[in-house]
């Protein structure tokens, strides 16, 4: 099912409070195209989180976002999928973007779909689940927004991953976060031809 007609598409994949806001919003900053507008939190270390609000709006209508359970049917997902990644693409090339980067938790459970519409460059972010606790406590989230969900979420992802077969890479956040050479690595994985400016633009929006 998947076609030429889009842009190639980076799926960052985690839970909330992972770290994935941080490795999206350097993918955005290097010139991949982040399918604006985005949703906005109520941290203010984080108040722009990079997750497409209508990539979110598209997967909430296949799994719900507080007990991950099916809720719609997938091939309608798959068809307006399909739709909306062209229209993104359109968008992305007349902003001079050569990728498209989505984000969100529940597209953990919808990779098996999303592999057949666009088969993705797959970047999974990880973090301690202590560690991904203590940011929910803090933003006084949902539990389902910490280690309860986290759970579920990195179960469905790296199931679904081995499903498909699919190459991916895996990205520690305090590695992404401490280490340049992983950074490059992530750079060089994504297959996004940036410049000097927006690098430095990038290195400077996650320090």
């Amino acid at each position: 099912m998947s076609d030429k007609t889009h842009l190639p598409v980076l799926c960052v994949l985690g839970s909330w409070s992972s770290g994935t806001t941080a490795v999206t919003g350097y993918l955005h900053h290097l010139g991949a195209y982040s399918c604006p507008p985005h949703i906005q939190t109520n941290d203010p270390r984080t108040p722009n989180s990079y997750e497409s609000l209508q990539f979110r709006n598209q997967c909430a209508v296949a799994v719900d976002e507080a007990t991950f359970d099916d809720i719609g049917d997938r091939q309608t997902f798959q068809t307006r999928f399909q739709r909306w990644i062209k229209k993104m693409s359109d968008e992305a090339a007349l902003n001079e973007c050569s990728h498209l980067v989505l984000k969100h938790p529940l597209s953990a459970f919808l990779i098996s779909d999303i592999h057949q519409i666009c088969d993705p460059r797959w970047i999974v972010v990880t973090r301690p689940f202590s560690k991904i606790e203590a940011t929910r406590h803090r933003r006084k989230w949902f539990p389902h927004y910490g280690a309860q969900g986290a759970t579920k979420v990195y179960s469905s992802l790296f199931s679904a991953l081995i499903g498909i077969e699919a190459s991916y890479l895996t990205v520690s956040f305090t590695d992404f976060l401490s280490n340049s050479a992983v950074r490059e690595n992530l750079i060089s994985y994504s297959g996004i031809s940036t410049d000097a400016d927006r690098r430095a633009r990038a290195e400077e929006w996650i320090k």
